[in-house]
């Protein structure tokens, strides 16, 4: 028939689908999936799997599918995995929409089924007309290139063979073929915005405007994704140069980002945005375009975007980071010797006899006999001098900061050491103080080590 060749020349076209490999087939028992898995029978696929998913969202009909469905799989002799879960209350706990939640608990139980029986890919039945419903309503909402793009053939280990098929030729063949199926009704209520622009708004641009929109919106959205896909690539090729990816924030380099075409920043954005797991659907242009503003700020100049990240313009980057529990803690005495546990840090103090250098920036030593005791453990406070280590003047303790390039959003967070007389013994992870280095006059040594026992400290001490 015409609609098998043209479903086995698209599955070619795009390499969907080899002989070879196993496939779970997603069926609801409405005409695309049943249309689907006979379709791929027809066509000679041999490792097929039947997985069906009652939402319980239903009632009795919900459950008279999952029985049609069993009688399918036993008629056409293919294996049946059905899943059951009552979505509605999985939404509710989650604050998810209906469509939403079900979505998601349909591709876990999907991909489950994957795995344990060791199969290839998942095959949906998703036609046309959804592709045109798809980015239509893409559109509405405001979306962009990938928006546009709409349902992909293939994305990751999903494919979609008859994408290229109307609703209307799908139902034509399985009554030619007198092949039952079922009807979900809520498919004809206004109550979901999908609905309204199948039933209501796509039937009057046919009419009115153009009759063959569904095959325009078709091309466009294969023409968007090709065109996405080698913005894509620009973009991830931009991103090696200039993007740092780490376990609580991401540094852009400030030069190679303002020379790049808006189209990238916007892009690169959105994946900085994506890699913190916030839905990208909740994220505007204007935010997007604010979060690129602060590359041509002043250094120290800060952001709030979706208010989970900071995007904080720093020296020679722009850093975003999740917007965590800030760290305080009360001065703290240490003991000497022995163990001091604050605030995630454990602080060790132990005295020797001889120094041996240790190439360890938690690590140091210090002439004993110089200190006045006892050592305090706190915050840095603004206005604070030390004398660095090599250095014979005392410089403020900003200045210190602003010379070694730390960044300003974290400057106040590191930890210093200070001895009886409130005097800067060592600022935690960067210098000790010259006035308590050890020398050839040194007859006790003190040395403190600090190990980080809180995320926080980390993320931290990994910004320089």
């Amino acid at each position: 028939m015409k609609v098998l060749k043209r479903i086995k020349e698209y599955i070619k076209k795009l390499s969907l689908i080899s002989s070879t490999e196993g496939l779970v087939v997603g069926v609801s028992g409405g005409p695309d999936s049943v249309f689907l898995i006979n379709i791929l029978k027809e066509l000679g696929f041999k490792k097929l799997l039947i997985a069906h998913f009652n939402h319980k969202l239903r009632g009795e009909d919900a459950d008279m599918d999952e029985v049609f469905v069993r009688h399918l799989a036993q008629k056409l002799n293919i294996p049946l995995y059905v899943g059951r879960e009552n979505v509605k209350t999985f939404c509710k706990e989650k604050r998810y929409s209906i469509e939403e939640g079900a979505r998601i608990k349909r591709f876990e139980f999907l991909r489950k089924v994957k795995e344990k029986e060791k199969m290839d890919k998942i095959v949906l039945g998703h036609n046309l007309d959804d592709q045109v419903e798809t980015v239509t309503m893409n559109f509405i909402r405001g979306s962009g290139l990938t928006g546009i793009s709409g349902i992909s053939p293939e994305s990751s280990d999903i494919i979609h063979p008859i994408l290229s098929i109307k609703r209307d030729e799908i139902v034509e063949y399985l009554k030619e073929k007198g092949i039952p199926f079922r009807i979900d009704r809520t498919n004809l209520s206004t109550d979901y915005l999908r609905n309204k622009i199948r039933n209501y708004l796509i039937p009057i641009i046919e009419k009115e405007f153009n009759k063959n929109f569904k095959e325009k919106v078709f091309s466009l959205a294969e023409i968007a994704r090709y065109d996405d896909r080698y913005l894509d690539e620009i973009t991830e090729d931009a991103i090696k140069r200039m993007v740092r990816f780490n376990k609580d924030f991401v540094c852009i380099k400030i030069p190679p980002f303002e020379s790049a075409h808006l189209s990238i920043k916007r892009r690169i954005i959105r994946k900085v945005i994506e890699y913190f797991d916030i839905d990208l659907r909740e994220i505007s242009l204007k935010n997007i375009d604010e979060a690129i503003s602060i590359f041509r700020k002043r250094t120290g100049k800060r952001i709030e975007l979706h208010g989970r990240i900071d995007g904080i313009k720093e020296y020679g980057e722009v850093v975003f980071e999740k917007r965590g529990e800030r760290i305080s803690f009360p001065q703290v005495k240490l003991l000497v010797p022995g163990k001091t546990k604050i605030s995630g840090l454990l602080i060790e103090i132990n005295l020797k006899e001889e120094w041996e250098r240790i190439k360890d920036k938690f690590s140091e030593c210090f002439d004993f006999d110089s200190l006045t005791l006892p050592l305090n453990l706190r915050l840095p406070r603004k206005g604070e001098r030390f004398t660095p280590l090599g250095m014979k003047k005392e410089k403020k303790l900003k200045e210190f900061f602003i010379d070694e390039k730390i960044p300003t959003s974290i400057r106040w967070n590191i930890p210093i050491v200070v001895d009886g007389k409130n005097e800067i013994v060592w600022v935690v992870g960067l210098r000790i103080s010259d006035k308590f280095k050890i020398t050839d006059l040194t007859k006790r040594i003190l040395c403190i080590k600090i190990k980080l026992e809180d995320d926080r400290w980390n993320r931290i001490f990994k910004r320089f």
